[in-house]
């Protein structure tokens, strides 16, 4: 009688990449990761990707997506709470915006910023926990 905990797989290493491409996409293994048949489509179908991580890899600009998770902001407000001065706030804002992690609104002669969509919220309220989680030493 075997366990319901088995894993039927030959190979010991192919179970845990059935595992995890199950876990991590919730589809069969054996479904491509991503789509394209040429040698240099992952480049295409994740450069913009890329673009995200890139304008979030910087301390400051993460801080500012923190504090648009939480509600919009102008940039004199992130100035004020975060210590900057109004050009930096405006430099980085501006980085965000290109990488289409952050949309602007005018309100008269106010700009206010808030976040793209809730896939940043998560992928910025994310990476925060999982910091806080396994980088407390």
């Amino acid at each position: 009688m075997t366990s319901h905990h088995e894993d039927h797989h030959e190979n010991p290493a192919e179970a845990n990449t059935h595992h995890a491409a199950n876990h991590a996409t919730g589809a069969p293994a054996s479904a491509p990761l991503f789509e394209g048949s040429g040698p240099k489509d992952w480049e295409e179908q994740f450069g913009p990707s890329v673009a995200i991580f890139s304008a979030l890899a910087n301390p400051l600009r993460l801080a500012i997506a923190h504090h648009l998770v939480h509600r919009p902001h102008s940039v004199s407000e992130l100035h004020t709470c975060l210590g900057i001065s109004q050009p930096l706030a405006s430099h980085h804002l501006r980085i965000l915006r290109e990488a289409h992690v952050i949309d602007r609104e005018q309100h008269g002669r106010t700009t206010i910023y808030r976040l793209k969509d809730h896939h940043i919220s998560h992928i910025v309220t994310d990476v925060h926990e999982h910091t806080r989680e396994h980088h407390a030493d």
